[in-house]
């Protein structure tokens, strides 16, 4: 509970009795919490407890005059619970006053020795014109309405900042994961030349890190860089394009000696085809020849 810094408290309204009205709640809070807290001063008569549905106030009867004075000298001017922005009203009321909140009095019902006694004191807080009575409470009502929503707003906010926060711890639990996964083994448990571990050694992540970045650098420069065709071959500027080597000494040699060979079989083959025409020419002139002695008249 938090004081208030008014002294207040010290000037209550109307006559002194056993029953106080507390105003000014605000949720979240218990019917027992709040029980608990009236009967720190006193015993709290449970036929002469209420509260309305909202719990925004409530009428208290004590077992005595002392108990309710000793209450609100303790609560009046007092911010509780802890999330209530208002401090609460605690004023002595009468019989009549929780009776009409209860249900037992009727509005305007009453003897004349009861209005006579409440000549000069002015009429209740909560014993005003039934119009009025009713606004007062829907204004409370929905001032409540709001906040619970308001509150209700920002617990959604802090879930979603919650799992915004969940989401984003996962994900780096599995690249941090992934990482792992993808260094080799080789890599965690070798050691630079000239170095041993020792059996209960331990390094820091942090100096592992810098030891497996360098020799993974070292191993980029020792490995060959590999061949591309363009490297190993001419080729054309046309498209598609066509790779191409010059030819070796050797390789130029056994081209020439292919090449005469070739050319000495196509002459052979030339003579050859050569000699066949010739003789097959022959043959024919034999054969007109012969003919022509056949086909001669004999003379006479």
């Amino acid at each position: 509970m938090t004081p208030s810094a008014s002294p207040s408290s010290l000037h209550p309204h109307g006559k002194t009795t056993n029953i106080v009205h507390v105003r000014n709640l605000v949720r979240p809070f218990t019917l027992v919490q709040l029980k608990e807290l009236l009967n720190r001063t006193g015993t709290v008569v449970e036929e002469g407890f209420w509260i309305d549905k909202i719990k925004s106030h409530c009428y208290v009867t004590y077992s005595s005059t002392e108990e309710a004075v000793a209450t609100r000298v303790a609560l009046h001017g007092v911010r509780w619970p802890q999330s209530n922005p208002k401090f609460l009203s605690v004023e002595f009321c009468e019989q009549e006053e929780l009776d009409f909140h209860r249900g037992v009095l009727v509005s305007g019902q009453g003897t004349e020795e009861d209005a006579g006694s409440s000549v000069g004191l002015g009429p209740p807080p909560s014993l005003l014109p039934a119009r009025e009575r009713d606004r007062a409470r829907d204004r409370e009502r929905e001032r409540d309405r709001e906040k619970d929503r308001e509150r209700d707003r920002e617990r959604e906010r802090e879930r979603d900042r919650g799992e915004r926060d969940q989401w984003a711890q996962r994900e780096w639990e599995m690249r941090r994961r992934e990482r792992t996964r993808a260094e080799r083994e080789w890599d965690r448990d070798k050691v630079k030349p000239g170095e041993e571990r020792g059996a209960g050694a331990r390094r820091s992540p942090s100096h592992d890190r810098e030891r497996r970045h360098k020799e993974r650098k070292n191993d980029k420069k020792e490995e060959a860089p590999a061949k591309l065709l363009d490297d190993l071959f001419y080729k054309t500027k046309t498209s598609p394009c066509i790779y191409w080597l010059h030819l070796t000494e050797q390789q130029a040699l056994q081209r020439d000696a292919e090449r005469a060979e070739r050319m000495k079989e196509r002459e052979r083959r030339r003579k050859e085809e050569e000699e066949a025409q010739k003789g097959g020419v022959l043959a024919r002139d034999r054969e007109t020849v012969a003919v022509g002695h056949m086909t001669l008249p004999m003379p006479r």
